[in-house]
C-alpha cells in the first residue's frame, strides 16, 4: 500500500468515526428533547393537583401560627414562589 492510499484509508476512517459520534450526539439531543417534552406535560398535568397540595402546606403552617421560625417563613416563601409558577400552568378559570 502506498502512502497516498494509506493516508486516504485514514481520511475515510476518520470521516466515518467523526459522523458516527454525529449521529450518536443528535441521538441524544432527541432522546433530551423528548424526556423534557414529557417531564413538561406531567407537570401541566399536574399543576392543580400541585397547587392544591402547596396551598395545603401554607393553609397548615398559617393555622400553626409559625411566622417567627425562619425556616418556616423560608419553607412559606418557596411554596408561594411555586404557586406563582404553577398560576399559569391552570386552566382558565
Amino acid at each position: 500500500m502506498s502512502f497516498w492510499t494509506g493516508l486516504e484509508n485514514f481520511a475515510t476512517t476518520v470521516v466515518k468515526d467523526v459522523e458516527a459520534i454525529g449521529a450518536k450526539i443528535e441521538q441524544g439531543i432527541e432522546d433530551v428533547e423528548k424526556a423534557l417534552t414529557a417531564g413538561e406535560q406531567l407537570v401541566v398535568s399536574s399543576a392543580p393537583q400541585i397547587t392544591d397540595s402547596l396551598e395545603g402546606i401554607l393553609e397548615a403552617l398559617g393555622a400553626a401560627d409559625t411566622a417567627v421560625v425562619p425556616e418556616v417563613v423560608a419553607v412559606v416563601t418557596a411554596v408561594e414562589a411555586l404557586l406563582a409558577k404553577f398560576a399559569d400552568l391552570l386552566p382558565a378559570a
